[in-house]
């Protein structure tokens, strides 16, 4: 997989938005990964059959958005319940051969860590109850004991964002709606000049409000700005390269 970092302009005719199930689908609508039958879901993958190796390519992007609700952890393997905008309840099960997994929060050096330890990863830094998960080019999967859930191999497709997916889904609502009134203050309705550095949504009319609205409010919404404003500048409708950033 290689790193998308280029902005990919969209079709005149596509509107991004967090509410699409065509790209953000609930686990109900997600492609099995072990089907039985061995047929491939053609509405995100390609037909194995037009490729020599029969390996399928995915057709389009799309993105599993829960809320965790709690999570354990095994010797090979790190569980996630959570719950999709649907209600439903699931696991998200992480499994890396020949690595120690930790629950979000432990220190490195509470768990020998360091390069090949099991401390905790980039991608689990908001994993914790409450918060929201997303999940690139998620798959459904059956468990040993027939529950339906999603097993992750690639933790490289996994964020996190420090919101409830309400909040998350709010703020892709946010960016939707065209601006209407010149931009006030985030914080007390004046002129607000002066725009997040981070995220470029939040405006400002100086650093006592700035200062103010992080700590109240901001601190837990940046990331999600910034995750989606990327997300926006994509064309999710034509696979080209796995998006791993």
């Amino acid at each position: 997989m290689t790193d998308a970092t280029e902005p990919q302009p969209q079709p005149q005719d596509f509107r991004f938005s967090l509410r699409d199930l065509t790209h953000f689908p609930t686990l109900s609508l997600l492609p099995k990964d072990n089907d039985p039958s061995g047929s491939v879901d053609l509405s995100y993958y390609e037909d194995p059959g037009d490729e020599p190796d029969g390996i399928s390519d995915p057709v389009k992007h799309w993105c599993l958005l829960v809320q965790i609700v709690y999570h354990t952890a095994t010797d090979k393997e790190l569980i996630y319940n959570v719950r999709d905008r649907e209600g439903k309840n699931f696991f998200v099960v992480f499994y890396r051969e020949g690595e120690s997994l930790q629950l979000p929060g432990k220190k490195e050096k509470e768990s020998g860590g360091g390069k090949g330890g099991g401390g905790e990863r980039p991608w689990q830094k908001y994993c914790k109850p409450g918060n929201c998960m997303a999940v690139m080019y998620a798959c459904s999967h059956v468990f040993e004991d027939g529950a339906l859930g999603v097993q992750v191999t690639e933790s490289e497709n996994v964020k996190s964002f420090p919101c409830s997916l309400d909040t998350f889904l709010l703020l892709g609502d946010e960016l939707e709606e065209p601006p209407t009134k010149p931009k006030q203050c985030s914080a007390c309705d004046k002129p607000g000049p002066h725009k997040c550095a981070r995220c470029s949504v939040r405006q400002y009319c100086g650093k006592d409000c700035q200062t103010n609205d992080w700590k109240e409010r901001h601190k837990n919404e940046c990331a999600a700005f910034q995750q989606i404003n990327a997300w926006r500048e994509r064309d999710w409708r034509e696979f080209d390269e796995y998006w791993i950033d």
